[in-house]
């Protein structure tokens, strides 16, 4: 009976101690986007665990650098549920980015990413004509942008290669528009097993028709772009467009009009208030479900797809303006170039709340500069105006120490990633930030 017993406590012994017993996570792979940023470049961390004790938790830590991440209770040093993260250095250096995942039983693996973040350069971009205009996904996290050529080739520029691009490679076929685009903009739709992107353009054909048309990566379709005539005063210019879901907003300078590319049937003008529809729409920007239009009687929105309309309190005539949505605080700041007041014809660039209030004021930079035609904000929600940068701790900047007196930068484009690209007056592209090694 002894040994019967004994064998039994041996048996379960060596359960505990050793077959039985459970490990600690481990920490199967891990990845980061470009492990060689510059300061302000966006990037994406994942590490891969797997554990005998789920759930798994992360704490994401670092120096230099901020994180951002989709998840509400995200804390950076806290524990979280995401497995991937964005991080955005701040400073050059060879910083540490650490990963530490957590089992069920508080038994922990640390990962840490080697990176080295370089300050950023100021490089010209070849382009075989002048780049006519500029586009990105304005909800992608990371990626670059776009940029037409004046013979309607396409360039994807970006701060590493990706699967769906080249450096500076033509990738859509441009050769069905005949006159140079007018406005353009990247989509995207994504699934459990992959993302496609699109890019919705607006142009004229040789029978002075306009037509709207989609380029994907296998397929591509043409649509009429049915603008309501209004007696004599057709569409004569297509300013911007936006997407938000399915519906494709396109802004003219005779009114705004919706294309629903899930139905392929357009509604419009739309009529923003009463007594104000073939008006010229002059900037459309969407920001995080909200979609906003500057036109010469203030900026309207609308938070249910143009469902209904409302207009910002004390705006009049606004040329460009832009959004920053703050992914951690689920918060959205609108820019806008505007008048100071009703037919002053004289201008600032103002901040507000995503309903209209207004908030701190940029003003202009130190000199004006008329010719500027856009803004934008990089990742870190700093707001950029031609070669200027502004935020509320700095005031305005000439980060990048740019002499723009000869050829004057009239736009520019951050992209997704957080590289500033610059376009000049005669169609040349610059970018401040990484250009491929």
């Amino acid at each position: 009976m002894n040994r019967i017993f004994s064998c039994a406590a041996l048996l379960a012994l060596m359960c505990l101690l050793g077959a039985c017993s459970s490990s600690g996570p481990e920490i199967t792979g891990a990845t980061i986007s470009d492990g060689d940023p510059v300061v302000g470049q966006r990037v994406l961390l994942r590490v891969y665990a797997k554990s005998d004790n789920p759930p798994l938790r992360y704490i994401w830590s670092g120096s230099g650098g901020v994180f951002q991440s989709s998840d509400d209770d995200f804390r950076s040093g806290e524990l979280t549920d995401q497995y991937s993260v964005y991080w955005i250095p701040t400073s050059p250096g060879n910083p540490t980015i650490r990963c530490t995942v957590v089992d069920d039983e508080d038994e922990d693996e640390i990962y840490e990413f080697p990176t080295e973040v370089g300050a950023r350069t100021l490089e010209d971009l070849e382009a075989e004509d002048q780049v006519v205009l500029m586009t990105k996904n304005p909800r992608a996290m990371i990626g670059g942008i776009m940029a037409a050529i004046q013979n309607h080739n396409i360039m994807y520029y970006s701060a590493t290669d990706t699967l769906d691009y080249d450096w500076g490679e033509s990738y859509f076929d441009w050769s069905l528009p005949e006159n140079p685009l007018n406005a353009m903009i990247i989509s995207s739709t994504s699934s459990y097993y992959y993302t496609v992107s699109y890019v919705w353009a607006v142009y004229k054909n040789s029978s002075d028709k306009w037509k709207i048309v989609v380029r994907g990566s296998s397929d591509d379709e043409n649509y009429d772009c049915d603008f309501t005539i209004d007696g004599d005063n057709p569409v004569t210019k297509v300013n911007k467009i936006g997407v938000n879901g399915t519906v494709i907003w396109v802004g003219t300078d005779n009114g705004l009009y919706a294309f629903s590319s899930s139905g392929e049937t357009w509604s419009g003008p739309v009529e923003l208030e009463e007594g104000v529809t073939y008006i010229d729409v002059k900037d459309i920007y969407v920001a995080h479900g909200f979609i906003y239009v500057a036109t010469p009687t203030g900026i309207y929105f609308t938070e249910d797809n143009g469902g209904t309309w409302e207009k910002f309190n004390d705006t009049w005539d606004t040329k460009v303006l832009t959004a920053y949505y703050d992914i951690n605080n689920e918060t959205v700041r609108v820019y806008a170039l505007t008048e100071e007041g009703d037919g002053s014809a004289t201008y600032t660039i103002r901040c507000f709340n995503k309903h209209g209030d207004r908030q701190t004021a940029p003003g202009y930079p130190p000199d004006s500069y008329d010719w500027i035609e856009s803004l934008d904000t990089d990742p870190l929600g700093n707001l950029w105006f031609g070669k200027w940068t502004w935020n509320a701790d700095d005031g305005w900047e000439n980060p990048g120490n740019i002499d723009d007196t000869d050829d004057h930068i009239v736009r520019s484009t951050v992209s997704p990633e957080g590289l500033v690209y610059l376009l000049t007056a005669t169609g040349e592209l610059n970018v401040w930030g990484k250009k491929e090694d």
